[in-house]
């Protein structure tokens, strides 16, 4: 068998264009707010279907077209004017929108189309998916247009019908996936550096669509999540097999593409047609021919693997076998595929068995025969002429033609057509053009005696591509694990995840992958917990210090264990969640007439009503479009609810004022990034270093990052530590290491002025506070008497321990007091 790369530009033009990725989608909504998607990947012969109820803005909507990214949209006629048109236009400006007659969404004449186009196996969709109906609708629009368009057929029993349901799946709203950069990068919109490429390493384009879909739709079922991780696990124990089934893997390429050329028809079944469906059944055949190896190589693995074992009796699958044997009473057995243009023509001619048709084979002899003439008439030429360098060529446009070095001055009168060529001419004579001329006539004459052998083959193969879909969807899934195993071993310390059934998130020593695969160096690495007594941490930090890097790091890390990935940490452990929420980027959108300000009170309430008690949401310095002292009342009404929700949130803020609500309520925790101060011993009477909150220095890890000017040096820790900041003027400090001394001394005066003007606005939250100031110590003690209900202790330990307590309220009370005092 050649191991040569499979070549699959054998295509047919309509469908080189449909490699580009092209999705087209159709939407219809029927009152009140129930709408349908269908929408399908050119490229693949998967229809997708979807049906919710959405909300009065539409946000489910919304968020599954910014997922699926559609390059145009289908709709009805009769919303146009409505604001559902409205919204799509201003969320999605240059998405093609196209509207049809309501009457052409027609559910009936949808599911008719679907039962003609689905796999045998899928028929009957009106009772598989009995309470959907507005998905339906979609389909004869989506259909119609895109076999106008493309000018094709959809062959009948031959497509894959997926419906996507939105259970089991994390719901990541749309401004999250744009804020964490997961389809494009936030600076240059294009998918180069985004979340998605880096953490890309698949081999194929089905194995980078299921990417694209898993990281914006991760699992929350930890029984499917631990099913992969199984498979991981067993793929990088086996680093040596591995590695030979991504090389298989990337010689297959898209077998998505071959599923699809035996799905789709062209009206007209040109010769040009005839050629490529003989390349493309060749390349089926040496694909079938490389599974073969696949399981081969997957036997030498584990066989306490579940999928490994599923794959194993896919890919062996009798009617593959069926297919192959197909194939082998076609096409010769050891053919293989090139790229040269007069290799592709001898492989279509002598591809094909002798013995199928008498004619077809007298045809290839009188081919064989002209160009034995062709030969023959070279090297009489080559010997009259005695030309160093001189060759036989063959172009696809002009066919057989005679190659010279450029260096001839003078050329036989025999040469005509002569053209120059870098530095060699090209000619023919009268003779080889007519040989040339027989030769084609004889090809055309081939190609059109094996059409009916390629159809009969075509319409054999058709009956049995279900195994082909199951196939093409097993390899997408193994191209994308063994992507996880690339990334996994091509990186430092990744980890296995852990998934718990308690309200608890935990990472150990974790890291932003975003960041340490683009700058292609370590990062500071750190750790979070989150748990019910813990839901809310507020995050304070100057400028710099890492705070937004710190909090994108969880979700990232998150992300990568719930699609089934190793993740950058020492250990991890995950609760349910079936939300992710963010509000981080403040930018003015003046295209949707919003203002900074507007549009971060518009997330906020996005996240405030759709959140949940299982939800996870990050806050970046909520309300910095507005004053301090609205921004930093805003921010503690925003924490409140949140505490209600008792959803998980990490809260970055500049509002040190903040973390008087940890004395408050006792789901807050406050934490800090650190940094330290050096002062030049040049400006100051003696050489003075402030370092804040930095216990021990780890020489492994520490890696500081100085900004220095003449006066002083600061350095950025990069690590985060529960309690509030003793440095309270940390962007002056900061800011030193640009102005001169002078405005820097008069910047820390005008600072101390201000604090103590800020007694007034610290005393209105106080009061605001005040009737809660027993709310932490009463919700302490509430948790620790529950946990006393299922104690062991005697009775006279109990009381013990209760008097204890009893002290050590009072004691709490008294010290909030003096806090407020």
């Amino acid at each position: 068998m050649n191991n040569q790369k499979t070549n699959l530009k054998t295509i047919s033009d309509k469908k080189k264009k449909l490699q580009k990725e092209t999705i087209i989608c159709s939407i219809f909504e029927k009152s009140p707010r129930l709408i349908g998607i269908s929408y399908i990947c050119i490229s693949s012969p998967v229809i997708f279907l979807l049906e919710f109820n959405d909300d009065l803005q539409y946000n489910y909507l919304i968020n599954e077209i910014e997922k699926i990214q559609p390059n145009q949209i289908y709709l009805s006629q009769n919303i146009k004017n409505d604001h559902l048109t409205t919204l799509l236009n201003k969320e999605f400006p240059k998405i093609k929108k196209t509207f049809f007659p309501r009457k052409k969404y027609n559910n009936q004449n949808g599911i008719q189309i679907l039962n003609r186009l689905s796999i045998i196996e899928r028929n009957n969709l009106e009772f598989t998916l009995y309470n959907k109906h507005i998905c339906f609708s979609c389909i004869p629009v989506l259909i119609q247009m895109i076999e106008q368009e493309q000018d094709i057929t959809f062959s009948d029993n031959t497509f894959e019908i997926e419906f996507k349901s939105l259970e089991g799946r994390i719901f990541i709203d749309t401004m999250t996936i744009r804020n964490l950069e997961i389809y494009k990068n936030y600076k240059t919109g294009k998918i180069q550096n985004s979340f998605f490429s880096i953490i890309n390493f698949t081999n194929t384009k089905g194995g980078a669509r299921k990417l694209k879909y898993e990281i914006s739709r991760p699992l929350n079922n930890h029984e499917l999540i631990n099913y992969r991780l199984e498979t991981i696990s067993e793929l990088i124990k086996n680093e040596f097999f591995s590695k030979k089934l991504r090389g298989l893997i990337k010689k297959i390429g898209d077998f998505d593409l071959l599923v699809l050329f035996l799905s789709v028809m062209p009206k007209d079944f040109t010769l040009k047609k005839v050629k490529e469906s003989i390349q493309n059944l060749i390349t089926l055949k040496i694909n079938i021919e490389l599974i073969r190896e696949i399981v081969k190589i997957l036997k030498s693995f584990s066989s306490n693997c579940r999928f490994i074992k599923q794959l194993i009796i896919n890919f062996s699958h009798p009617k593959l076998e069926e297919i192959y044997q197909l194939l082998l009473k076609v096409f010769v057995k050891d053919i293989t595929i090139s790229r040269k243009t007069s290799e592709i023509r001898n492989q279509i001619v002598y591809g094909i068995k002798n013995g199928i048709s008498t004619f077809l084979d007298l045809t290839k002899k009188t081919y064989t025969e002209t160009l034995e003439d062709l030969n023959s008439l070279f090297q009489d030429i080559k010997q009259k002429y005695k030309i160093a360098g001189m060759k036989i060529q063959h172009n696809k446009i002009i066919g057989y033609y005679i190659s010279i070095p450029i260096n001839i001055e003078e050329l036989p009168k025999e040469f005509i057509h002569v053209t120059r060529y870098n530095k060699r001419w090209h000619c023919s004579t009268t003779l080889l053009s007519s040989l040339n001329e027989r030769i084609d006539q004889s090809f055309s004459e081939i190609l059109s005696l094996e059409k009916d052998i390629v159809l009969k083959s075509i319409q054999k193969i058709r009956k049995k591509i279900s195994i082909l879909h199951l196939v093409s969807d097993n390899l997408s899934t193994l191209d994308l694990l063994l992507s996880f195993v690339y990334l996994t071993l091509s990186s430092t310390d990744f980890i296995k995840p852990h998934f718990n059934n308690k309200r608890a998130f935990a990472i150990s020593q974790g890291r932003n992958i975003f960041k340490e695969r683009l700058k292609s160096k370590s990062y500071i690495p750190n750790d979070t917990f989150i748990d019910d007594n813990n839901t809310l941490q507020i995050i304070t930090g100057p400028n710099m210090s890492g705070k937004t890097t710190y909090i994108k790091q969880n979700i990232y890390i998150f992300i990568l264990a719930s699609i089934g990935c190793y993740i950058p940490a020492k250990f991890a452990s995950f609760c349910f969640i079936d939300k992710i929420f963010s509000k981080l980027c403040n930018n003015d959108l003046s295209e949707k007439n919003y203002s900074s300000f507007m549009f971060e009170m518009k997330q906020t309430k996005y996240i405030l009503d759709f959140a949940t008690e299982n939800s996870f949401i990050i806050f970046d310095e909520l309300g910095r479009a507005t004053d301090t002292l609205n921004a930093e009342s805003l921010s503690i009404v925003v924490c409140e609810q949140i505490l209600k929700l008792r959803s998980f949130c990490l809260f970055v803020t500049h509002f040190s004022q903040l973390s008087w609500l940890e004395q408050i309520y006792h789901s807050i925790k406050t934490f800090h990034f650190q940094i330290k101060h050096k002062y030049n011993q040049n400006n100051h009477d003696e050489n003075k270093s402030e370092i804040y909150d930095v216990e021990e220095k780890d020489d492994n890890n520490e890696k500081e990052n100085f900004h220095i000017n003449n006066n002083n040096q600061n350095v950025l820790q990069y690590r985060i530590k529960e309690g509030c900041s003793l440095d309270n003027n940390q962007a002056i400090n900061l800011a030193s290491m640009i102005f001169p001394k002078s405005i820097i001394l008069k910047s820390n005066q005008n600072f101390e002025s201000i604090i103590q003007n800020k007694s007034l606005h610290k005393n209105l939250i106080i009061q605001n506070l005040s009737s809660k100031i027993n709310y932490k110590t009463i919700n302490e003690i509430s948790t620790i008497l529950r946990s006393i209900e299922s104690s062991s202790l005697n009775k006279n330990t109990l009381k013990s321990y209760l008097i204890q307590l009893q002290k050590q309220c009072k004691q709490n009370i008294l010290q909030q007091k003096k806090l407020l005092d």
